[in-house]
């Protein structure tokens, strides 16, 4: 979901959250890609603002950067987006291989159950990550 105003990224305040919560229903919501990766939980629901990479080389740094830091306990939650225009499939493949058994790379709707997990918020009873549209069906929830 990108939230711009004026060519700003907007973060989506608690009532927005809400609302979609209720009628869309989500796992979570994946907030625009910015220079910044931040995961929160908005009016029950998690909310992913991901760090955008245009390269393998800054993909590297900021994978490295996320590293589990040690005696800091629990998971880290670290949303990536890879800018297709600039990175290809090979590169991410590249980047995930190189990673060692700190990390996990999953599926949207995996991350968002597991952020659930963490903050023992109830799981998700659709798969659905939220990217500004209604449910497949098309009713409102």
């Amino acid at each position: 979901m990108l939230n711009r105003v004026a060519g700003r990224d907007r973060d989506l305040d608690a009532h927005r959250a809400a609302v979609y919560a209720r009628d869309v229903q989500p796992v979570g919501i994946l907030q625009h890609w910015t220079s910044r990766y931040a995961v929160t939980v908005v009016s029950g629901l998690p909310v992913a603002t991901g760090r955008l990479v245009t390269n393998l080389a800054e993909c590297r740094s900021v994978l490295a950067s996320a590293a589990p830091e040690a005696g800091r306990p629990g998971p880290r939650f670290v949303p990536i987006g890879i800018l297709a225009w600039s990175m290809t499939p090979a590169d991410v493949a590249t980047a995930t291989a190189e990673l060692d058994e700190r990390y996990r790379v999953v599926r949207a709707d995996q991350f968002f159950q597991l952020i659930r997990r963490a903050n023992d918020l109830p799981p998700a009873t659709t798969g659905t990550v939220a990217a500004g549209v209604r449910p497949a069906d098309g009713r409102r929830r």
